[in-house]
């Protein structure tokens, strides 16, 4: 049922979708002018009076970019898991040759020529792509994002490379790559990437081993000699 599509869709449904179960436009017109509905860009309306929440602009983003449009960025990672904040403007991701749409203070929609694929219902970005296009776009960012997003187990070294391997004219894939191999060897936040390149590979020390499980705590960098290095709080020093 209609009212079932909306619930799905937070709230949001496509003049197509309403026309499609029997409800006439004069119907719409007549909801929107009492203001029982609310349209929240051409085509697309909310099916209640109440203030839009974030969740359901996400939705009516994808819904006025069309198939195959998918939400991207901070706010695919939002979604995700990854990230806590809903902010905006919403990112949404159209593909190439899909028609192009004005930004607003809700969404800001970009095209790609890269084909992506999505999850779920409300159609998202993958992390790993997700994280490589915002690392395109913020290549000062780039560190935390990628520690962001193994830290958070969405993601992983293995693929966020294959990702990047889909973007040939990624802006920052040399930094990308870099970052990804320091990663794989172990370390986890933008912190412990700055100790590894400029502690111990610039004076020269053997690798220390990494996040080291000892007696319930885990220890950012341990050395053969007994050395605990801990950069990331007081993670690892309970109980010494």
């Amino acid at each position: 049922s209609l009212q079932n599509l909306a619930s799905i869709q937070a709230g949001v449904l496509t003049r197509e979708q309403i026309l499609g179960h029997g409800v006439s436009q004069a119907t719409i017109d007549r909801l929107i002018g009492t203001q029982l509905w609310s349209r929240l860009s051409q085509g697309v309306y909310l099916a209640h009076a109440l203030t839009p929440d974030w969740l359901s602009l996400a939705w009516a983003g994808t819904l006025t970019a069309g198939p195959g449009s998918a939400v991207g960025g901070r706010a695919a990672l939002h979604l995700a898991g990854v990230l806590n904040d809903e902010e905006l403007p919403i990112s949404i991701v159209q593909p190439a040759m899909s028609h192009w749409h004005q930004g607003s203070g809700w969404w800001q929609f970009s095209r790609t020529k890269v084909p992506f694929r999505t999850v779920g219902d409300l159609p998202r970005l993958r992390v790993e792509r997700a994280v490589i296009d915002l690392c395109a776009r913020e290549p000062h960012e780039s560190v935390n994002w990628v520690t962001l997003a193994i830290n958070s187990r969405r993601a992983s070294p293995r693929s966020l490379r294959e990702a990047l391997a889909e973007l040939p004219r990624h802006p920052a894939r040399r930094q990308l790559a870099e970052i990804l191999a320091d990663v794989g060897q172990g370390a986890e936040s933008p912190l412990e990437l700055v100790y590894l390149r400029d502690v111990e590979r610039a004076h020269g020390m053997k690798p220390g081993r990494r996040q080291v499980q000892s007696g319930g705590f885990r220890c950012d960098i341990y050395y053969e000699e007994g050395l605990g290095v801990e950069l990331d709080g007081r993670r690892g020093h309970e109980g010494v």
